[in-house]
């Protein structure tokens, strides 16, 4: 995700699409913060409680195919 931020920070220039694009992704990033600071405080706020979740989603998702391309283990939960 974030490389999609810097592709869009430099194509901004050329379109007014990526504009556009590139506003949007301040918004949902802005609501990430506000989602990981209400988490921080044991509040959920909606919009900003689902970004933060899709990219801590994201984030497990990006380790885990790194990991498999690095040919390592894959993680998986144990109950005890």
């Amino acid at each position: 995700m974030l490389a999609a931020v810097v592709a869009n920070f430099f194509l901004a220039r050329k379109h007014g699409t990526y504009q556009l694009l590139l506003v949007l992704q301040a918004i949902f990033y802005l609501f990430v913060v506000i989602g990981a600071a209400a988490n921080h405080c044991g509040k959920r706020i909606p919009l900003g409680s689902l970004a933060f979740s899709f990219n801590v989603a994201m984030l497990g998702m990006t380790v885990g195919v790194i990991k498999a391309l690095a040919g390592r283990a894959p993680s998986s939960y144990k109950m005890n």
